[in-house]
């Protein structure tokens, strides 16, 4: 993992000291990698968790870097004449992680962050989709889009193009329900799917898989370990989403440094990580027989889009994305 510490930059986390849909409360405070970590309680309003402890916090540091939109984005940029610190927003997404818009997160968005929004030092974008929601709030909004330790996924085996993975939390917006359709039309290869299942829909799931006849095809894995994961993506040829929206796509990248080939549903997000058949393939997963297409590639094809895979990954690294993040740390601090 590239360090700020390597580039003379003292960091501090402070987090919820729960994590999201469990009652485990975590440590109080612990040192991963070298950096102290501090977790605090919070009243969970489900879209919206309020830690006013946090404030405690603010006080030894030259510069507060807020990851995501919500409470402590608000709560941080409004006591500013009391922290007198300059905070820069990374944006993560927003608060639109489904493409579904209710009234509430519409006027949170158009309203409410477009009044604290304007008073951040810098907005970081992670994603180009991002970037063009929040340049409508404020004209201090840069676009660097997540990094990636690419490093930990390399691999330079020969790749299982008979091994497919889905990688990401089982809820409604990622369409696993069309994946399996797709799936069911294609023969010889396995698909395991790996993460929580955030919107309790695998019972559901495992119904359709077994309508099918696919229970010797396609597998739950859960929520398993880093290592694991990363075991799961350098073993496997493809990586699948027939997903109708996302913020970014961070599993594409981690995929795709691995020289796993991405099969994706073409929407704006993936397009944005994606050039269709060099680095991976964008099809439309309502048509039938859209995957069975891609499958019967040669795999003298695949090969190359996988060598494209590692390449375009390199975009990602933490080293690059560093250099970019510490210039607006020292403008910050310095203007």
């Amino acid at each position: 993992m590239f360090s700020f510490k390597k580039k003379g930059i003292q960091t501090e986390v402070v987090c919820l000291n729960k994590c999201s849909g469990s009652k485990k409360k975590l440590k109080k405070t612990e040192t991963i990698h070298g950096i102290k970590v501090t977790r605090i309680p919070f009243i969970d309003l489900k879209m919206y968790k309020i830690a006013l402890k946090v404030s405690e916090h603010l006080k030894d540091f030259d510069l507060i870097h807020v990851h995501g939109i919500g409470f402590f984005s608000d709560y941080i940029i409004s006591k500013r004449n009391e922290h007198k610190k300059p905070v820069v927003i990374s944006t993560h997404g927003g608060i639109f992680h489904t493409n579904k818009k209710s009234l509430l997160k519409k006027f949170y968005h158009n309203y409410w962050l477009n009044y604290y929004l304007k008073k951040a030092d810098k907005i970081i974008a992670d994603s180009k989709n991002d970037f063009e929601q929040f340049k409508k709030i404020s004209d201090n909004v840069i676009l660097i889009q997540n990094a990636v330790d690419t490093k930990k996924f390399e691999f330079k085996g020969k790749k299982n193009f008979n091994k497919c993975v889905f990688i990401g939390r089982i809820s409604k917006n990622k369409r696993i329900d069309l994946l399996i359709d797709r799936f069911s039309e294609t023969q010889g290869k396995t698909l395991e799917i790996i993460g929580e299942d955030f919107d309790k829909l695998r019972k559901e799931l495992e119904k359709k898989i077994k309508e099918k006849k696919l229970e010797k095809r396609i597998f739950f894995r859960g929520k398993i370990s880093e290592k694991e994961l990363i075991k799961k993506v350098k073993q496997s040829g493809f990586h699948l989403s027939a997903s109708e929206y996302e913020g970014f796509g961070m599993a594409v990248i981690e995929s795709i440094a691995s020289g796993t080939i991405p099969v994706l549903n073409n929407i704006k997000a993936f397009r944005e990580l994606i050039k269709n058949k060099k680095n991976g393939y964008l099809i439309d997963y309502t048509k039938k027989g859209s995957l069975k297409k891609i499958f019967e590639t040669k795999e003298s094809e695949l090969n190359k889009v996988s060598s494209e895979c590692i390449k375009e990954a390199k975009n990602y690294s933490w080293k690059k994305k560093v250099k970019e993040i510490e210039k607006i740390y020292k403008n910050c601090i310095n203007k």
